[in-house]
């Protein structure tokens, strides 16, 4: 028999552009209707994470005012700075609200009712931690293939078969810059020709220096789509490329396009930014050349001195993240022999929404009373 119950849901919205496509993506699998609530930071909220805080300090009355009861029965948020108020809402609500936080926290995961988390950031294991192998994606065939109808067009210079290259850019100890923006190009082409590709979709993200988008817009010989990533741009082909593509090559920087990447079944091959010492293949390899160097950013520099001599809380190690996919057969590194067969992608989004529906004590039958939506994964 089933049972009628009217499931609230709210979403802290993720100041990052990655973090808000996470908690989007688990809001809607879980098929429930949910109200976004969009917060601003000021002064004292990045201090009352860092110190654990439950607390709503540094935002604006406005933005209080919105998180007032009734309290949702499900809040999923992401973030350091949404922190204080996620965990201020589960207080206040007196155990009425789930809170199910994306990534990594400042305070110990007893603190939430799950964290969905991924290998690069080392949570311990606890009974309220959910590691996936990738972050949550919404990588839909449905979505994919609106996506290529849209673009098709725009890609009719680019013969098929199709190598997509999607571009990230400076992250952690990674500088990224035009150096290895240079060698990207040599590199996405040399693997094109070993895939049997054509040409390249090339897309940028949030993350790409200008300086690294303009090697990639003038130095390709082969056919290539370039695209110039913008803000709130409607014309974003990412989706597309995903669709369009017999085979994608990602720079090695970005666990949320690799994770997309791989969801959708095709060949992936990740691209290392870095040489020598910064190598994400090998961090320990021999000297590089001259015309090998890498590139130079301060922050990086800064990153690479924290994650060496700091406490490892403060970092985040994508070789853990690297060594997790490559290992269960999902992508290789360009140039490495592809493997004899690829498996399936990996179930992240639907063992979350598991955990999830678990949480709230939602069956399988149970029904949505006020949209009379069966609430199924």
């Amino acid at each position: 028999m089933k049972t009628r119950r009217r499931i609230k849901v709210w979403t802290l919205t993720g100041y990052r552009a990655g973090e808000r496509q996470q908690i989007l993506a688990l809001a809607e699998a879980l098929g429930f209707p949910f109200e976004e609530k969009l917060i601003h930071h000021g002064i004292g909220t990045a201090g009352a994470s860092l110190l654990r805080r439950v607390s709503l300090v540094g935002i604006p009355a406005s933005d209080r005012a919105a998180l007032a009861p009734p309290f949702p029965d499900l809040l999923i948020a992401a973030g350091a700075r949404n922190e204080p108020a996620a965990r201020w809402i589960r207080r206040r609500s007196r155990g009425g609200t789930k809170l199910v936080f994306v990534g990594r926290t400042w305070a110990p995961p007893s603190a939430f009712d799950l964290v969905v988390t991924t290998p690069q950031y080392r949570v311990p294991p606890a009974p309220q931690v959910l590691e996936n192998l990738g972050t949550l994606h919404r990588v839909r065939s449905d979505r994919l293939g609106r996506a290529g109808k849209r673009f098709r067009g725009e890609f009719a210079r680019c013969p098929k078969p199709r190598l997509g290259v999607l571009v990230g850019g400076p992250s952690g100890p990674y500088a990224f810059g035009v150096r290895a923006a240079r060698r990207l190009v040599r590199a996405a082409e040399e693997e094109a020709r070993r895939l049997g590709a054509s040409s390249l979709l090339v897309t940028t993200s949030a993350r790409t220096p200008s300086d690294v988008v303009t090697v990639l817009e003038e130095e390709f010989t082969m056919p290539a789509f370039v695209h110039r990533w913008r803000r709130n741009d409607p014309e974003n082909p990412y989706l597309a490329i995903l669709a369009e593509s017999a085979a994608l090559l990602v720079t090695g920087d970005s666990v949320a396009m690799i994770s997309e990447a791989i969801q959708t079944g095709k060949t992936v091959r990740l691209f290392d930014p870095g040489r020598g010492r910064f190598s994400m293949r090998a961090p320990d390899g021999p000297p590089v050349t001259d015309a090998e160097k890498n590139d130079f950013r301060w922050k990086a520099w800064g990153y690479d001195l924290m994650m060496r001599r700091g406490p490892r809380r403060l970092s985040r190690d994508l070789a853990l993240f690297h060594r997790r996919i490559i290992g269960a057969g999902h992508a290789g590194w360009v140039g490495d022999p592809l493997p004899p067969t690829r498996p399936e992608p990996p179930r992240d989004l639907e063992r979350t929404v598991e955990r999830v529906r678990a949480l709230l004590r939602i069956g399988a039958g149970d029904v949505h009373e006020e949209f009379g939506v069966a609430a199924e994964a």
